[in-house]
């Protein structure tokens, strides 16, 4: 494709290039990202933010 690019702007006209056939570069399946179990926070001493 670059190459194509390059000659195109040399020669000043358009260039004919092949289709490129498209494929998955990244595997999705390795990309998933899990998170691990975490206890829940102790409680703190403060007001309710609904009081008025």
């Amino acid at each position: 494709m670059i190459e194509a690019i390059v000659e195109a702007l040399k020669s000043g006209g358009p260039v004919k290039i092949d289709r490129i056939d498209r494929q998955r570069r990244i595997e999705p399946d390795a990309q998933e990202q899990t998170l691990r179990a975490v206890s829940a926070p102790e409680p703190v001493n403060a007001s309710s933010p609904s009081r008025d």
